[in-house]
């Protein structure tokens, strides 16, 4: 089975919404977005008007109003210059966009999340992942601003992106592994936090299918172009054929 890797990875907030810059996602096989936000609700659009299926909501242990979720897309539409936009309903948001492939049309598999008790300075999403799976985690938080402090272990050694600031906008942060079995990770960081951790899986059979503005995979055969099918088979030269 191909290995996992990120593609690319954005960050965008905002008091009522905010876009990301522009990133390729021509390779993609999945999108993961992790948000946070205070009240209200939140919504995903992107410039290639994929459809956003949307996880569990986390709300913040002893700040309720401090909201972490995650949404996904598999096999996207996908763009040179692709763009989010989360919108969040007076809630003072922010999003970590992460895109990744495989060479595959993954599976979404289970999420998991806990929210963070109000004591101490850790929290774990929960146990999760299996063999050769992608797990992407996420944090959200509110409360003194972590950035520079906050830690993931259990090999995520990188957090991919981080987003906060103060006064204006929830932080979320984002990492991610593929592993060899379960997983529960521990998030880390110095100063105060109200929200919690979130966590998902996916897939792949190493068989790819994604979808670009101008092509898309087909179940059996290889598409040639404007709808234009090769059936699977071995390929004969004009002049072998003879």
């Amino acid at each position: 089975m191909a290995a996992w890797s990120l593609v690319s990875s954005a960050v965008a907030a905002g008091a009522n919404s905010g876009t990301t810059p522009s990133i390729s996602t021509t390779t993609a096989d999945v999108i993961v977005i992790v948000t946070c936000r205070y009240l209200g609700s939140v919504s995903i659009t992107d410039s290639a008007s994929n459809t956003w299926t949307a996880l569990t909501e986390l709300a913040g242990g002893t700040d309720t109003a401090s909201k972490t979720k995650a949404f996904y897309v598999i096999t996207p539409t996908t763009s040179g210059t692709h763009t989010f936009t989360g919108t969040w309903t007076a809630a003072f948001g922010s999003m970590v966009v992460m895109v990744f492939t495989q060479g595959s049309a993954p599976t979404f598999v289970a999420e998991v999340g806990t929210a963070y008790s109000g004591t101490g300075s850790t929290v774990q999403a929960g146990s999760i992942g299996a063999n050769n799976e992608l797990v992407v985690e996420g944090f959200g938080y509110d409360g003194t601003n972590p950035n520079g402090t906050l830690s993931i272990d259990g090999a995520f050694s990188t957090i991919v992106q981080q987003n906060y600031v103060a006064g204006t906008n929830e932080g979320s942060a984002s990492a991610w592994k593929q592993v060899t079995g379960a997983v529960n990770p521990t998030w880390s960081w110095t100063g105060a936090a109200t929200a919690g951790a979130i966590a998902c899986s996916f897939t792949g059979t190493g068989a790819g299918g994604r979808t670009t503005k101008n092509t898309r995979a087909w179940p059996l055969g290889t598409e040639i172009g404007m709808g234009w099918r090769q059936e699977c088979g071995l390929y004969v030269p004009r002049e072998m054929a003879a």
